[in-house]
């Protein structure tokens, strides 16, 4: 027959970087052949890792040949394992049979975390090793910057800190701050008001990843972030008001101006398009769209004696329909176009003839005044002395002349008026000489100016009402005729087009009316909240006065509010404050308002959708805070976004101007607030060698990292879920239930597989084999959050453990629990048989008696069932091949005593029922494997595989 390994499956450990030579794992096999115990000898046939590891032929010891890196090889190397028989069989080949040995390798804190770039996959092939990295964002915009990033520490849980450094490493923060695996890194916007494109296009920020454990670990990778620009900007000019000049009636497409607007969005660059305001301007003007080129659009109408001055806004719009405007101011320049006009049709004088005369003749100029084209030069024709007689006859002493007025602009215009001079006869015969003049202005004289009877004045009128009356102001001029005491009024400085002044005629004589001009409204939020015009009143020789009107733009509740920008607010779970955990602000640019906030939604992130919650109550002042009639759960839902909306109660006019509605997140922070629990199982048999050495492993416990695990979970983040396994307590209870308080003989080492941390109960100390009875180990697993918890609970799981001296082989298991119980039993077990090689399948199910009392057996072999694959024995003490001993007599020389044959004893396990026998599950410590069976009364059950036998004639036993 093939040789047999024994203790299967086999699972082992050793430590990364362990030493050359160091042992592993012991494997042990054995010949099956009744009566021939042939040496094997062992060797390594395959294995994961070729070159790690070299097994001793002779005794199995499987030792370290070569350096081990996990980060290399992986947390596991498969090593296939051949045992052959020395001597040929009877078919002349030699017997063999091969295993595998799972060996495990335990991590050392070797390598400092390093930064990845992953591809569409996210697997670890796709995956590569990179310093730089990039990202783009969009500026004043909240939220993630993507940058494909992944930190990894290629160690086996070790718990690394992120952060940022850099100049404007305050705009941003690094997610996650700190954590124990493999992370994908985050750039979050803190500040996004500093992300302004204009100001700044890229940067560059380093985020350090640090080992915790040894911070003399740690990688750099550099991120470039480049801001991407946003429409946030309007066009703007470069000057508030614009003042151009055109002579009146120039032709139609005349430009006087070309104005643009700049816009720093990139954009808009060269997408600027222009428009005039109001509609009424584009009788006389308008603007080409694209070059924002001014242009006259009907000649006929620009006549500087009907309107001498216009305004019109010149408005700027980008992209994104956001507007920029400017006032233009323009006034028409005057041209000859007016000839000068004679006060009277025609002049009738009587004079006596050699009488002194004098006639005063009067023009005026439409064209503008103090200027060429206003200023008259007179000439009269023919000219005489006043002789009657030596005038004509058939004139009948009638004088007729021509009186022209000419101006004196380019080309001149003139205009004649007759005068006709009648002359009486004197009583003297004598011919009396006399001269005609003419003079000229009028007999009153222009000698005042308009004068204002105050020295300022003030004024207000609200906002967004077109052509409202602003107010009056008015001058006097103290010249007695119509023609020198007539007033004008006009705006010459501060009204940027917003206003018109118009001149009206009373009794009290000329005032100005001051109206907001027709085709605008004033906007209290958006242009001025004050100006300060400059009027002007002149008569029509242009004899000037100016006064100062302050006008005031008065606020009218027509703005809708708006909310301010803010961060996403973090509350810790189980937060039971009452004060504000945040606050909703919004703002309104009306000078009197009243803001009221109404919750409009409240949804919760759980499990990765959205769903309705009232974790939060919303105050009318916008203050949230936490609901006291629920619990905050982050490992129910970990994000809150509150949907509000602000009402302005003093809004008068627009419509729905009153209410905009806003959002708040609110990031649920983890705490420690969940204990570690245990993975449970029934209790188990655990058997421990009571000779066990210091560091050897009995049992092992177990607490899962899964969420979704029903019966065994830490559901805290990070690195609140990192659990750690200790042994608060061992006690012994004797075969007399008496119980004592021992020193901490055990000690529990924590490992992680996958999502299971997993605790090994290993001996401290040898045993001490004088005691009998059972130990009770408890186990504590404590999470490493800052607000540590634990659980602890108390199970009984009986162990057997078996003699040194008579007992050759060792069996060890593992339990699934929280408290085990070490039950020590005796068991002396001797083979009477010369060339023995019995094997002893036991299934335990109470307490038993096996006496083997008969000295003359023909039983060379006890086999029961087959090896039970769902008990691990690698972990029994170095199990050694059985030696074949010849046949003793008794102590006293003569035969052998009578002893009850093992099969009599045996064959009270077949009197018991089968729904008696209970069964157990448990988990190997060292491959973490669990085979957990149950029937229906759920009651503990284990198969356990003893090999015995020992050097003595006898077989006898005690109390298993």
């Amino acid at each position: 027959m093939d040789p047999q390994f024994i203790g299967l499956p086999y699972v082992g450990e050793v430590k990364e970087n362990a030493s050359l030579g160091s042992s592993v794992f012991e494997v042990t096999a054995m010949d099956q052949d009744t009566g021939v115990n042939d040496i094997l000898l062992f060797s390594i046939e395959d294995s994961t890792a070729v070159g790690l590891f070299t097994i001793s032929q002779i005794d199995g010891v499987i030792s370290v040949l070569s350096g081990i890196d996990r980060e290399k090889i992986g947390d596991t190397v498969t090593l296939t394992v051949k045992a052959t028989e020395s001597k040929k069989n009877i078919h002349g080949v030699r017997a063999s049979t091969t295993t595998d040995v799972k060996i495990n390798i335990i991590d050392k804190n070797d390598n400092p975390p390093k930064f990845y770039k992953c591809g569409d996959t996210a697997d670890e092939l796709s995956c590569v090793i990179a310093s730089d990295f990039t990202g783009d964002v969009v500026e004043h915009s909240l939220g993630a910057v993507f940058i494909n990033m992944t930190v990894k520490d290629l160690d086996k849980i070790k718990k690394m800190k992120l952060r940022l450094e850099g100049v404007h490493s305050d705009v941003f923060s690094v997610e996650p701050q700190s954590t124990a695996s493999d992370s994908i890194v985050q750039l979050l916007v803190k500040q996004p008001q500093n992300l302004d494109y204009e100001k700044i296009q890229t940067i560059v920020l380093s985020v350090i990843a640090i080992d915790e454990e040894d911070t003399s670990f740690h990688s750099t990778a550099t991120v470039t972030i480049n801001i991407k620009d946003a429409n946030d900007n309007s066009p703007e000019f470069e000057e508030d008001t614009y003042k151009l000049e055109v002579a009146e009636h120039s032709p139609a497409g005349t430009v006087l101006d070309t104005i643009t607007a700049e816009d720093p969005d990139t954009m808009d660059k060269g997408n600027i398009t222009y428009k005039l305001l109001p509609e009424s301007i584009l009788l006389y003007f308008d603007v080409d769209p694209h070059t924002g080129a001014v242009y006259v659009k009907n000649a006929t109408l620009l006549d500087r004696e009907v309107r001498s001055l216009y305004s019109a806004t010149l408005q700027a719009r980008d992209t994104d329909d956001k507007p920029g405007s400017t006032v233009l101011e323009i006034t028409l320049t005057d041209i000859n176009d007016h000839p000068p006009v004679m006060n009277r049709d025609s002049y009738q004088e009587f004079v006596k003839e050699g009488q002194k005369f004098e006639l005063k003749i009067q023009a005026t100029d439409a064209d503008e005044s103090d200027t060429q084209n206003s200023q008259l030069v007179f000439g009269i024709e023919p000219s005489s002395t006043l002789d009657r007689e030596a005038l004509d006859p058939d004139l009948d002493g009638r004088i007729e002349l021509n009186v022209t007025a000419t101006d004196k602009g380019t080309p001149s215009l003139s205009t004649m008026v007759p005068v006709i001079i009648n002359v009486e006869a004197s009583l003297s015969q004598q011919s009396i000489g006399a001269v005609l003049f003419l003079m000229l202005p009028p007999l009153d004289v222009n000698d005042n100016g308009p004068e204002f009877k105050v020295s300022s004045y003030k004024f207000s009128v609200k906002e967004g009402e077109k052509g409202a009356f602003v107010g009056s102001v008015q001058a006097e001029d103290l010249d007695q005729t119509t023609e020198f005491n007539r007033i004008s009024y006009s705006i010459i400085n501060g009204g940027f087009g917003s206003f018109i002044i118009r001149t009206f005629a009373d009794e009290r004589g000329y005032s100005g009316n001051i109206t907001v001009d027709f085709d605008l409204e004033l906007d209290y939020e958006s242009t001025r909240k004050q100006y300060k015009l400059q009027v002007e009143a002149a008569d029509l020789e242009q004899l000037k006065a100016t006064v100062m009107v302050e006008v005031n733009v008065l606020d009218v509740n027509d703005e809708r509010p708006e909310f301010k920008p803010s961060e996403p607010v973090k509350v810790k779970e189980n937060t039971t404050i009452s004060g504000a955990v945040g606050s909703f602000t919004a703002q309104d640019k009306d000078g009197h308002h009243s803001l009221v906030y109404e919750l409009e939604s409240i949804k919760c992130r759980c499990n990765g959708s959205m769903t309705d919650c009232s974790w939060f109550i919303l105050d009318p002042t916008g203050e949230v805070r936490v609901n006291p009639e629920h619990t905050m759960d982050y490992e129910q839902c970990d994000l809150v976004v509150i949907e509000a909306q602000v009402v302005d109660e003093y809004t008068e006019k627009g419509e729905n101007n009153s209410v905009t509605t806003g959002e708040m997140v609110i990031e649920i922070e983890d705490i420690n607030d969940n204990a570690p629990e245990f993975i449970l199982s029934n209790s188990v048999f655990v058997v421990v060698s009571e000779s066990a050495s210091k560091g050897t492993s009995v049992a092992g416990v177990s607490v899962s990292m899964k969420e979704k695990l029903k019966n065994a979970t830490d559901r805290d983040s990070l690195v609140n879920r990192q659990v750690e396994f200790e042994v608060t307590a061992v006690q012994f209870e004797d075969n007399n239930n008496k119980t004592t308080n021992l020193r901490m003989l055990y000690e529990a080492v924590t490992t992680q597989q996958k999502d299971i941390y997993v605790g090994i109960i290993q001996t401290t100390e040898g045993l001490d084999t004088s005691l009998k009875g059972r130990y009770l180990v408890t186990v504590r697993a404590t999470d490493s959050g800052k607000l540590s918890t634990s659980t602890v609970l108390e199970g009984k799981a009986p162990v057997i453990e078996a003699e040194t001296d008579p007992l050759r082989y060792i069996l060890m298991g593992m339990v699934a629990g929280l408290v085990v119980v070490l039950t020590v039993l005796t068991t002396s077990l001797m083979c009477t048989r010369r060339k023995a090689n019995p094997v002893l399948n036991l299934n335990i199910d109470t307490t038993m008696v096996l006496d083997m009392d008969e000295d003359s057996s023909d039983v060379d072999k006890v086999s029961l069932n087959s090896l039970d694959d769902s008990y691990s024995m690698n972990e029994i003490s170095n199990m050694k091949s059985i030696q074949e001993e010849e046949e003793e007599e008794g102590d006293d020389g003569g035969p052998p005593k009578y002893i009850e044959p093992l099969g009599a004893a045996l064959a009270q396990r077949g009197q018991k029922k089968a729904s008696d026998k209970p069964h157990v599950g448990f988990i190997n410590p060292r491959s973490a494997r669990r085979t957990c069976e149950g029937n229906n009364d759920q009651r503990p059950q284990m198969n356990i595989v003893l090999l015995l036998c020992n050097q003595a004639d006898q077989m006898s036993s005690q109390t298993l």
